[in-house]
């Protein structure tokens, strides 16, 4: 019996021995590449922590964000060049601990430069092992309901391996937990707050209709979705490839832009001329 539970336990300290070995290696987010190369990859967390030697101490200097350590284990390589199987990088955030920490399983974009890895903030998609062995996020991503971006992520039916579900219930907000139990409120805030809880509950139903929920009482199931090939591409064309552009630009023009110092209105003007005319040659 006693040769039995050393067995057991020895098998026990296997396992976790890789995840404790991982947290002690030294944090490193350095690279000698640019910032142009973003990386995309399907991640599962080691650790995101508080980077407690940030922000510089600095008296001429307010910084906003806060900085945080992250190491993540690439499960796939959607885009980049990347040959080891962990990555560490810088991600700054204002809201406090990063979003995206929170899924099991996420895609994110990491610059790859100058001088450290980081992440571009506020940029991740929780995503989902499908039946055919791909990843792909679930239903509404972030600008599938926004009616000012012109440009969507493209949806298609997918099959996820396990069922992704939400119990949409959970989702509402209700007038009772605005309020502490002693708390006097009149009816007439009562009804206000009501009304305005109403309208937000609305909204959230509105995302979990079909076709791209499947709707059983208050459990909605995805049954549409994109594929991480087709986010990253998305977040390239709309995000990355214009940002990258304009840098070029205002290194292209910068003397001009610094004679039109005074409008900026023509400032504008040129660079969107210029990032306009690199769109057409597919540059850069």
């Amino acid at each position: 019996m006693n040769r039995f539970l050393l067995t057991v336990l020895g098998a026990l300290l296997c396992i976790s021995e890789p995840s404790f070995a991982q947290d002690k290696v030294p944090f490193d987010a350095s690279t000698s590449g640019t910032e142009e190369n973003v990386l995309a990859f399907v991640g599962k967390k080691t650790f995101v922590r508080k980077d407690e030697s940030w922000p510089p101490q600095d008296p001429d200097v307010i910084y906003m964000d806060s900085r945080y350590q992250a190491r993540y284990k690439i499960g796939q390589l959607v885009a980049g060049e990347y040959d080891a199987e962990t990555i560490d990088f810088h991600a700054y955030d204002h809201y406090g601990m990063p979003r995206f920490s929170r899924p099991k399983n996420v895609l994110i974009f990491v610059h790859d430069g100058p001088n450290t890895r980081w992440h571009s903030k506020y940029n991740f998609y929780e995503v989902h092992r499908t039946s055919d062995g791909d990843w792909a996020a679930c239903g509404n991503a972030y600008v599938q309901n926004d009616p000012d971006e012109e440009q969507k992520e493209p949806l298609e039916a997918i099959s996820f391996l396990s069922p992704v579900e939400v119990n949409v219930s959970s989702l509402l907000l209700f007038v009772e937990d605005e309020y502490e139990p002693d708390e006097l409120v009149t009816d007439t805030e009562r009804a206000e707050v009501q009304a305005e809880l109403d309208e937000e509950n609305a909204e959230t139903e509105g995302l979990y209709q079909p076709p791209i929920w499947n709707r059983q009482g208050n459990v909605a199931t995805c049954q549409m979705g994109t594929r991480v090939a087709d986010l990253y591409k998305f977040q390239n064309e709309s995000r990355f490839l214009p940002d990258r552009r304009e840098k070029i630009c205002h290194k292209r023009f910068a003397q001009e832009i610094e004679a039109l110092e005074d409008d900026e209105d023509a400032q504008d003007a040129l660079i969107d001329s210029c990032t306009s005319l690199l769109k057409i040659q597919n540059l850069p």
